[in-house]
């Protein structure tokens, strides 16, 4: 089976993301064109470098990787590319000297591909009067695997939006899943390197905001599927649909254990069932109150079940302050998973790029 690196100009939508987000993991594409109006002073250049290693991760070790390509790129709002590219010597370190745009909006950082995946460091600390990265840059690489083996759900988040005058209700869910082995996981012959079911009656499915590609999560038949490579370590992303009631609740499936499961509800919420639930104190945050139930180790099992009063007593109003409440869910879930659930050798690992084919 042969794996690609995707094509340029994918990978420069999916990098500009990356640097911006400083997470090594990306969100949405921006790719936006250039602005128009006056004519802009010349840009002052100013001599840069940057510095680091790539090694590969096996069991407990990281082994120098030598004669890899290193790329440096820079990211701005009038042009995003590649610098330049340097192998690595046999010590995996490598040095790249460069002439730096003195623009305080541009982004750099560097990339690497091993094993047919593309590795994406976050965005480069560069000092503004030497123009080179404060640190080495250290870049994780990781051998890749097709076989079974579990990516973990450390948390779901189920966001629930008031009674809109609708048949049901919007839903957003945030997983944020952990590979916490030393391997990359790459789609199998199933296609596919995590799935999960969406309740029966949800319609209108769409993926939101994460750290994975654009296009590497498909809703097939009531399925989600995710066909990107999961590097190890912690990697977020979100669904949105809207949820029939069933007898006057809301029931979302248990087809995976999880080590934590969160629900916010914004209506009068009458009773709850499964995964052994505990209400919390309710939350307020900037989009309104909500109501909270946790649990903690749940087990794939019987559906959980949310029953509604047809009033929404809660008061989030609008699907802005909605949206608001799920970005503000997605930013503090993933530093939480990763404080519980990352294994310390995934701290310095990058967000792959590439899908197999």
């Amino acid at each position: 089976m042969r794996r690609c690196v995707w094509p340029v100009t994918r990978v420069r939508a999916f990098a500009t993301v990356v640097a911006l987000a400083g997470l090594g993991a990306p969100t949405n594409a921006l790719g936006a064109p250039p602005t128009t109006g006056p004519q802009a002073e010349p840009a002052q250049t100013a001599n840069g470098s940057v510095s680091g290693a790539v090694s590969v991760v096996r069991g407990e070790t990281k082994v120098p990787q030598g004669r890899v390509w290193v790329t440096l790129h820079r990211v701005a709002k009038d042009a995003a590319g590649a610098i330049d590219s340097v192998r690595t010597v046999a010590s995996g370190a490598f040095h790249i000297r460069y002439r730096r745009v003195t623009d305080p909006g541009a982004v750099y950082f560097v990339s690497t591909v091993y094993a047919g995946i593309a590795y994406f460091s976050p965005a480069l600390d560069v000092d503004a009067g030497a123009g080179s990265a404060s640190e080495p840059v250290n870049l994780t690489v990781y051998d890749t695997t097709s076989a079974p083996g579990p990516i973990d759900v450390a948390s779901r988040h189920i966001i629930v939006s008031p009674a809109d005058g609708r048949a049901g209700r919007e839903v957003t869910e945030v997983y944020i899943i952990v590979n916490a082995g030393d391997r990359t996981r790459v789609a199998g012959l199933d296609g596919s390197t995590f799935e999960v079911r969406l309740p029966e009656r949800a319609r209108d499915a769409r993926i939101g905001d994460g750290d994975l590609p654009p296009d590497a999560v498909t809703i097939t038949a009531g399925h989600l599927r995710v066909n990107s490579p999961i590097a190890p370590g912690a990697k977020r992303f979100s669904v949105s649909y809207r949820l029939d009631l069933t007898g006057g609740a809301l029931a979302f499936g248990r087809d995976r254990p999880a080590a934590f499961v969160e629900v916010l509800v914004a209506d009068s919420v009458t009773a709850v069932s499964g995964a052994a639930l505990q209400e919390e104190a309710p939350v307020s945050l900037a989009a309104g109150t909500f109501r909270r139930f946790i649990a903690s180790n749940v087990d794939a099992g019987a559906p959980l079940r949310v029953s509604l009063r047809e009033d929404s007593g809660f008061g989030v109003t609008t699907p802005l302050a909605f949206v608001a409440v799920a970005a503000l869910v997605m930013g503090v879930t993933l530093a939480a998973a990763l404080r519980r659930r990352t294994p310390t050798r995934a701290s310095t690992a990058l967000a792959p790029v590439a899908r197999a084919e």
